[in-house]
């Protein structure tokens, strides 16, 4: 008899470049959650934020974006972090955080952004929330007309983040 396969590792949410991060310029994440989150337990979350990702920091509706240091977040995250371990440092904070908010206020999605020219890895996580993206696009949810933004931002940042352009949607093309 063969020994069982293990089923595959659960994830609780789609975190869309979820792995080491390395950014010269910005980096910004969108965390999409599944309820509107009131204004009093916005402050609560954003507790335990990097403190390299407070530059930024901006509520839409289900939607929170962070973002630091426009143009200098290398120089902020080495200073704080220091060493060879500084972006994998970094990167554990937001992994920390966003699991923390997680667990306070269900996440539909979480989509971190870097710059396309900087040498950062991926993983298994990141892998299965690039096949919800067709899902995550669908949501009606998303289609909400005060939320209507997202899904466009969604299609526009997706096919950015290393191994996505391969499942987003394409828009159609139309002739000239």
């Amino acid at each position: 008899m063969s020994p069982r396969k293990k089923p595959p590792k659960a994830y609780e949410f789609p975190y869309i470049g979820h792995g080491v991060a390395v950014a010269r310029k910005t980096l910004t994440g969108f965390a999409c959650f599944v309820d509107v989150v009131p204004g009093a337990k916005q402050r609560l979350l954003e507790q335990g934020l990097p403190l390299v990702l407070t530059e930024v920091v901006e509520w839409d509706g289900i939607f929170l974006t962070v973002s630091g240091f426009e143009g200098r977040i290398g120089d902020e995250v080495l200073a704080k972090y220091g060493g060879k371990d500084a972006w994998k440092a970094f990167n554990a904070g937001i992994d920390e955080w966003i699991n923390a908010v997680h667990a306070k206020c269900p996440l539909r999605f979480f989509l971190k952004m870097t710059d396309d020219d900087e040498a950062s890895s991926t993983d298994a996580w990141h892998d299965w929330s690039v096949a919800k993206i067709p899902e995550l696009l669908a949501d009606a949810a998303l289609l909400k007309k005060d939320h209507a933004w997202a899904l466009e931002e969604l299609r526009a940042l997706a096919p950015k983040v290393k191994r996505v352009r391969a499942v987003a949607p394409k828009k159609p093309s139309t002739p000239e």
